[in-house]
């Protein structure tokens, strides 16, 4: 079809266009002669082609540990970024104050800050749900040019200053800009280790040793673990023993702490063309719950008699985890560690 269109154009003898047409198509005969020369060597030699290819492997083997590499070096973009993790029973109230100490440590120990912002129940820039025991730094630093400390420097100072002089809050003072962005896409910078189990005890102790261990390491700034006992939850425990001797049924029991404590979905009221949820709760669900509650809640027994919950259950305030992270439906935890710079 091209040749039925397309009007042949004959370029004249000696033009520019000719000249470089005749150059370009020498140098290609010169690389198409000089590949295949090479190739019917290759294939007469072919003993001594796979021993240097084997050779070649062998070597970069052999010095694959001695090149210190990475996809990209940390580079001082002027910005730092702190996640700061409070005691769980922190309010954000109290999370607010805390940050505001810290802030005056660090207008004390950085003179080559810019400018920050402190966010009070986020634990990154990518969060969406307020989390009352977090919060998150954004540090904005001098030109290279008007301080005597790069990023680095002064990432350490902060990290040491946090732990040192405010010992009940738990910090993580990293890099921002680029290293920032490369890190979130690649899953975190520095190394991690994922373990992976049914028994949430046995990951923890294990994860625990493992962060000793990467910490008293001289080439690892710090190592940490994604999950702590950071939480306080109120857990309630019914004795069966003692609801089969006073008549009460432990399916009863339950779903009334449940609607006492959390709220129960109990149903739908049509009104019309419209349905409402019906939710059975109490002030409890989700607010201040004293520590005799137990003593003014009640329950009927077959026979109908009230028996309080002080004879059947018992509440104890006890470390909670924040919550339980999943791979496959397989508990897991992870550890990382950021090097030494």
């Amino acid at each position: 079809m091209a040749s039925k269109i397309l009007r042949p154009q004959k370029m004249k003898d000696g033009g520019l266009l000719h000249v470089l047409s005749c150059r370009i198509e020498s140098i290609l005969n010169m690389l198409s002669d000089q590949y295949l020369k090479m190739l019917s060597w290759a294939i007469k030699n072919w003993k001594f082609v796979l021993l240097l290819a084997f050779s070649i492997l062998c070597l970069s083997y052999l010095v694959f540990d001695l090149l210190g590499f990475q996809f990209l070096d940390p580079a001082d973009m002027g910005e730092i970024q702190i996640s700061v993790e409070m005691p769980g029973s922190y309010t954000i109230e109290k999370t607010r104050e805390k940050l505001i100490e810290i802030e005056s440590l660090i207008n004390r120990e950085v003179p080559e800050m810019k400018e920050g912002l402190f966010y009070a129940g986020l634990e990154n820039l990518f969060s969406s749900n307020a989390v009352a025991d977090t919060g998150f730094i954004l540090l904005s630093l001098k030109k290279q040019s008007e301080r005597n400390r790069d990023v680095f420097q002064i990432i350490d100072k902060l990290q040491y200053e946090i732990h040192h002089q405010i010992p009940d809050v738990k910090v993580s003072v990293n890099n921002g800009g680029l290293s920032s962005m490369m890190a979130a896409a690649t899953g975190g910078e520095g190394y991690s280790i994922e373990l992976f189990g049914s028994n949430m005890s046995d990951l923890i102790s294990t994860g625990e040793l493992l962060v000793d261990y990467l910490n008293n390491d001289p080439d690892v700034n710090r190592a940490d673990m994604n999950i702590s006992y950071n939480s306080n939850s109120l857990v309630s425990r019914l004795d069966l023993r003692s609801m089969g001797e006073l008549g009460i049924i432990p399916y009863e029991a339950a779903m009334t702490l449940r609607a006492v404590f959390h709220g129960l979905d109990s149903g739908k009221f049509r009104d019309g063309e419209n349905d409402y949820d019906i939710l059975l709760t109490t002030p409890y669900a989700g607010g201040v719950v004293p520590d005799d509650i137990f003593y003014s809640l009640f329950l009927r027994s077959r026979i109908g008699e009230k028996i309080s919950f002080v004879s059947i259950a018992q509440l104890e305030k006890e470390k909670s985890l924040e919550s339980i992270n999943r791979k496959n439906r397989i508990r897991s935890i992870m550890i990382t560690a950021i090097p030494e710079k």
